[in-house]
């Protein structure tokens, strides 16, 4: 008989289980959106940089060069990434 009474009580016990494995489920799930949303975020401020770098950078019209004197210090690092990604 005792066996049954607690057999009983688990049976009882699962639909709160399950509601609290929902939970957990789905918080997961909404932080690991709201981590890629700051990723994407974080990329797109980068990108701005970026472009805003290569917005200010001279270009000599005869060589189609970038004259690099004119860009910050800060710059330098991008631009060289560019040029290893599109050399």
């Amino acid at each position: 008989m005792i066996f049954i009474n607690i057999h009983h009580l688990l049976n009882e016990y699962r639909p709160h289980q399950a509601r609290e494995s929902l939970i957990l489920m789905m918080q997961d799930q909404v932080e690991r959106s709201r981590a890629e949303t700051r990723g994407i975020r974080e990329m797109k401020e980068k990108v701005e940089t970026i472009l805003e770098g290569l917005s200010q950078a001279n270009v000599d019209d005869t060589s189609g060069d970038v004259v690099r004197e004119t860009l910050p210090e800060e710059g330098a690092d991008i631009w060289e990434e560019l040029e290893k990604e599109f050399s």
